[in-house]
Protein backbone atom coordinates (compact mmCIF):
# COMPACT_ATOMS: atom_id res chain seq x y z
CA UNK A 1 0.00 0.00 0.00
CA UNK A 2 2.59 2.43 1.07
CA UNK A 3 4.67 1.56 -1.99
CA UNK A 4 1.58 2.71 -4.49
CA UNK A 5 1.30 5.68 -2.46
CA UNK A 6 4.55 7.24 -3.17
CA UNK A 7 4.25 5.48 -6.83
CA UNK A 8 0.91 7.74 -6.78
CA UNK A 9 3.37 10.31 -5.30
CA UNK A 10 5.88 10.26 -7.75
CA UNK A 11 3.88 10.16 -11.02
CA UNK A 12 1.21 13.18 -9.75
CA UNK A 13 4.70 15.06 -9.36
CA UNK A 14 6.31 14.29 -12.37
CA UNK A 15 2.74 15.33 -14.39
CA UNK A 16 2.97 18.56 -12.63
CA UNK A 17 6.36 19.38 -13.29
CA UNK A 18 5.70 18.73 -16.86
CA UNK A 19 2.90 20.62 -16.97
CA UNK A 20 4.02 23.73 -14.94
CA UNK A 21 6.87 25.20 -16.59
CA UNK A 22 8.37 28.37 -17.99
CA UNK A 23 8.19 29.21 -21.44
CA UNK A 24 9.35 32.60 -23.20
CA UNK A 25 8.42 33.16 -26.87
CA UNK A 26 10.53 35.88 -28.69
CA UNK A 27 8.55 37.28 -31.88
CA UNK A 28 12.22 37.80 -33.18
CA UNK A 29 15.60 36.95 -32.39
CA UNK A 30 17.30 38.87 -34.67
CA UNK A 31 16.08 42.67 -35.92
CA UNK A 32 17.75 44.69 -38.39
CA UNK A 33 18.31 48.19 -38.75
CA UNK A 34 19.01 50.98 -40.40
CA UNK A 35 19.77 54.50 -38.76
CA UNK A 36 19.43 57.93 -39.85
CA UNK A 37 21.66 60.87 -40.14
CA UNK A 38 21.64 62.14 -36.71
CA UNK A 39 21.01 58.77 -35.09
CA UNK A 40 23.86 58.61 -32.29
CA UNK A 41 22.67 54.84 -31.22
CA UNK A 42 21.39 51.82 -33.34
CA UNK A 43 18.16 50.28 -31.19
CA UNK A 44 16.13 46.93 -31.30
CA UNK A 45 13.66 46.21 -29.31
CA UNK A 46 13.33 42.25 -29.24
CA UNK A 47 9.89 41.64 -27.57
CA UNK A 48 8.61 38.28 -25.46
CA UNK A 49 5.77 36.44 -24.18
CA UNK A 50 5.99 33.85 -20.88
CA UNK A 51 3.44 31.40 -22.23
CA UNK A 52 4.24 28.74 -20.26
CA UNK A 53 2.33 27.74 -16.81
CA UNK A 54 5.16 29.09 -14.20
CA UNK A 55 7.38 32.45 -14.22
CA UNK A 56 10.38 33.32 -16.15
CA UNK A 57 13.04 34.61 -13.91
CA UNK A 58 16.59 36.07 -16.15
CA UNK A 59 19.46 34.98 -14.87
CA UNK A 60 21.73 37.13 -17.10
CA UNK A 61 21.21 39.38 -19.79
CA UNK A 62 25.05 40.16 -21.27
CA UNK A 63 26.31 41.49 -24.59
CA UNK A 64 28.70 40.66 -26.59
CA UNK A 65 31.13 43.65 -26.67
CA UNK A 66 31.50 47.47 -25.07
CA UNK A 67 29.94 48.88 -27.44
CA UNK A 68 26.43 47.70 -26.96
CA UNK A 69 24.02 47.85 -24.01
CA UNK A 70 20.61 46.39 -22.40
CA UNK A 71 18.25 47.18 -20.76
CA UNK A 72 15.30 44.92 -19.33
CA UNK A 73 12.36 45.82 -18.44
CA UNK A 74 12.08 42.73 -15.40
CA UNK A 75 13.61 40.63 -13.66
CA UNK A 76 10.67 38.00 -13.48
CA UNK A 77 8.60 37.67 -16.27
CA UNK A 78 4.68 36.26 -14.71
CA UNK A 79 2.96 33.86 -16.22
CA UNK A 80 1.10 35.39 -19.52
CA UNK A 81 3.03 38.47 -19.27
CA UNK A 82 4.73 40.51 -22.10
CA UNK A 83 8.12 42.60 -22.46
CA UNK A 84 10.80 43.67 -24.12
CA UNK A 85 15.03 44.22 -23.92
CA UNK A 86 16.11 47.00 -25.53
CA UNK A 87 19.90 46.47 -27.11
CA UNK A 88 21.44 50.08 -27.81
CA UNK A 89 24.28 50.14 -30.51
CA UNK A 90 26.54 52.99 -29.65
CA UNK A 91 27.61 54.08 -33.67
CA UNK A 92 30.50 56.01 -32.59
CA UNK A 93 32.34 56.75 -36.24
CA UNK A 94 31.33 52.69 -37.14
CA UNK A 95 30.33 52.26 -40.80
CA UNK A 96 28.31 49.96 -42.86
CA UNK A 97 27.06 46.74 -41.88
CA UNK A 98 27.37 45.60 -38.16
CA UNK A 99 26.63 43.28 -36.23
CA UNK A 100 26.32 42.54 -32.26
CA UNK A 101 24.87 40.23 -29.90
CA UNK A 102 23.26 39.90 -26.41
CA UNK A 103 23.57 36.08 -24.59
CA UNK A 104 20.04 36.18 -22.40
CA UNK A 105 20.48 33.20 -19.88
CA UNK A 106 16.71 32.19 -17.49
CA UNK A 107 15.80 29.62 -15.31
CA UNK A 108 13.66 27.73 -18.35
CA UNK A 109 15.16 24.12 -18.14
CA UNK A 110 13.68 23.63 -21.73
CA UNK A 111 15.78 26.75 -23.18
CA UNK A 112 17.91 28.60 -20.76
CA UNK A 113 20.17 30.58 -22.89
CA UNK A 114 18.93 32.35 -26.44
CA UNK A 115 21.11 34.85 -28.86
CA UNK A 116 19.34 38.05 -29.66
CA UNK A 117 21.04 39.81 -32.56
CA UNK A 118 21.11 43.19 -33.92
CA UNK A 119 21.84 43.63 -37.44
CA UNK A 120 22.87 47.67 -37.92
CA UNK A 121 23.46 49.04 -41.14
CA UNK A 122 24.66 52.46 -40.62
CA UNK A 123 25.06 54.26 -44.24
CA UNK A 124 28.53 56.29 -45.26
CA UNK A 125 27.84 60.05 -46.24
CA UNK A 126 30.62 60.77 -47.62
CA UNK A 127 34.05 59.76 -49.88
CA UNK A 128 36.78 62.48 -48.18
CA UNK A 129 39.80 62.20 -50.28
CA UNK A 130 42.70 62.69 -49.30
CA UNK A 131 42.34 62.86 -45.97
CA UNK A 132 46.09 64.01 -44.88
CA UNK A 133 47.07 67.39 -46.91
CA UNK A 134 51.20 68.58 -45.83
CA UNK A 135 53.52 71.19 -47.17
CA UNK A 136 57.09 71.28 -47.40
CA UNK A 137 58.98 73.38 -45.25
CA UNK A 138 59.54 76.50 -47.16
CA UNK A 139 57.00 75.22 -50.08
CA UNK A 140 54.79 78.32 -51.53
CA UNK A 141 51.76 78.59 -49.14
CA UNK A 142 48.66 77.43 -51.82
CA UNK A 143 45.67 76.30 -51.13
CA UNK A 144 45.32 72.27 -51.37
CA UNK A 145 42.55 70.84 -51.86
CA UNK A 146 39.91 67.82 -50.42
CA UNK A 147 37.46 66.52 -52.45
CA UNK A 148 33.93 65.38 -50.62
CA UNK A 149 31.56 62.69 -52.95
CA UNK A 150 28.05 62.44 -51.42
CA UNK A 151 27.72 57.88 -51.63
CA UNK A 152 25.10 56.77 -53.32
CA UNK A 153 24.31 54.52 -50.11
CA UNK A 154 23.26 57.67 -48.20
CA UNK A 155 19.28 58.48 -48.99
CA UNK A 156 19.34 61.98 -47.21
CA UNK A 157 19.28 65.14 -48.88
CA UNK A 158 22.83 66.85 -48.71
CA UNK A 159 22.21 70.45 -48.92
CA UNK A 160 25.61 71.45 -47.72
CA UNK A 161 28.77 70.57 -46.16
CA UNK A 162 30.50 72.13 -42.89
CA UNK A 163 34.62 72.18 -42.98
CA UNK A 164 36.03 73.58 -39.50
CA UNK A 165 39.34 73.88 -38.35
CA UNK A 166 41.63 73.23 -35.46
CA UNK A 167 43.53 75.78 -35.66
CA UNK A 168 43.76 79.21 -36.74
CA UNK A 169 47.35 78.76 -38.83
CA UNK A 170 44.94 76.81 -41.59
CA UNK A 171 41.91 78.21 -43.60
CA UNK A 172 39.14 76.67 -45.40
CA UNK A 173 37.11 77.30 -48.18
CA UNK A 174 34.35 75.20 -49.33
CA UNK A 175 32.55 75.34 -53.28
CA UNK A 176 29.64 72.95 -54.16
CA UNK A 177 31.14 71.75 -57.84
CA UNK A 178 27.54 69.71 -58.01
CA UNK A 179 25.10 68.16 -55.77
CA UNK A 180 26.79 65.30 -55.14
CA UNK A 181 30.42 67.12 -54.91
CA UNK A 182 31.85 69.57 -53.40
CA UNK A 183 35.66 70.43 -52.64
CA UNK A 184 37.13 72.10 -49.51
CA UNK A 185 40.46 74.48 -50.02
CA UNK A 186 42.37 73.91 -47.33
CA UNK A 187 45.17 77.14 -47.08
CA UNK A 188 48.10 77.36 -44.26
CA UNK A 189 49.18 81.05 -43.03
CA UNK A 190 52.85 80.23 -43.12
CA UNK A 191 54.76 76.86 -44.19
CA UNK A 192 58.28 78.24 -42.21
CA UNK A 193 57.57 77.03 -39.44
CA UNK A 194 56.13 73.59 -38.25
CA UNK A 195 52.18 73.18 -37.30
CA UNK A 196 49.68 70.68 -37.58
CA UNK A 197 45.94 70.49 -37.31
CA UNK A 198 42.58 68.86 -38.33
CA UNK A 199 40.04 69.72 -40.88
CA UNK A 200 36.67 68.31 -39.61
CA UNK A 201 33.99 67.97 -42.11
CA UNK A 202 30.24 66.60 -41.78
CA UNK A 203 26.94 67.69 -43.63
CA UNK A 204 24.77 70.24 -42.54
CA UNK A 205 22.28 68.41 -42.09
CA UNK A 206 23.87 65.26 -39.81
CA UNK A 207 26.20 64.64 -37.15
CA UNK A 208 28.41 62.05 -39.24
CA UNK A 209 32.04 63.53 -39.15
CA UNK A 210 35.20 63.12 -40.95
CA UNK A 211 38.52 64.25 -40.10
CA UNK A 212 41.51 65.44 -42.52
CA UNK A 213 45.19 65.93 -41.17
CA UNK A 214 46.88 68.42 -41.82
CA UNK A 215 50.65 69.03 -41.51
CA UNK A 216 53.70 71.42 -42.22
CA UNK A 217 57.25 70.69 -42.24
CA UNK A 218 58.68 74.02 -41.06
CA UNK A 219 61.53 75.04 -43.07
CA UNK A 220 64.05 75.21 -40.43
CA UNK A 221 63.19 72.01 -38.85
CA UNK A 222 63.38 70.34 -42.11
CA UNK A 223 66.69 71.54 -42.93
CA UNK A 224 68.13 70.50 -39.72
CA UNK A 225 66.71 67.20 -40.05
CA UNK A 226 68.06 66.48 -43.15
CA UNK A 227 71.44 67.49 -42.62
CA UNK A 228 71.69 66.17 -38.98
CA UNK A 229 69.05 63.96 -37.70
CA UNK A 230 70.42 62.99 -34.54
CA UNK A 231 70.04 66.64 -32.98
CA UNK A 232 68.02 66.86 -30.48
CA UNK A 233 66.16 69.69 -31.61
CA UNK A 234 65.05 67.64 -34.58
CA UNK A 235 63.43 65.06 -32.00
CA UNK A 236 60.01 64.87 -33.22
CA UNK A 237 60.17 66.28 -36.16
CA UNK A 238 60.34 63.32 -38.59
CA UNK A 239 56.97 62.48 -37.08
CA UNK A 240 55.43 65.49 -38.59
CA UNK A 241 56.48 63.86 -42.78
CA UNK A 242 54.31 60.85 -40.95
CA UNK A 243 50.98 60.27 -42.73
CA UNK A 244 48.94 58.80 -39.52
CA UNK A 245 47.16 56.44 -41.79
CA UNK A 246 50.19 54.53 -43.28
CA UNK A 247 50.72 52.85 -39.86
CA UNK A 248 51.93 49.08 -40.38
CA UNK A 249 49.00 46.99 -41.19
CA UNK A 250 50.32 44.40 -37.67
CA UNK A 251 49.78 47.35 -35.29
CA UNK A 252 46.07 48.02 -36.53
CA UNK A 253 43.23 45.81 -35.13
CA UNK A 254 39.50 46.66 -35.41
CA UNK A 255 37.19 48.50 -33.27
CA UNK A 256 34.80 46.08 -30.40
Amino acid sequence: MKALLLTTTVITVSILSATARADLKWDKTTIEVRTGPNDQMAVAHFKYQNVGSSPVRFKEVKPACGCTTVQTQQDSVPVGEKGEITARLNIGDRTGAQEKTVTVETDDPMNPTTVLTIKAFIPQPFDVQPTFLFWQGGEAAKPKTITVRVLKEWEFPVRGIKANSSSWDFQTKIEKISKDEFKVEVLPEDTSRAISGTITIQPEDSTRKYVANLRVMGSGAATDLISNPSNPSTQGSEELLKNPFDEPAANSSPSP
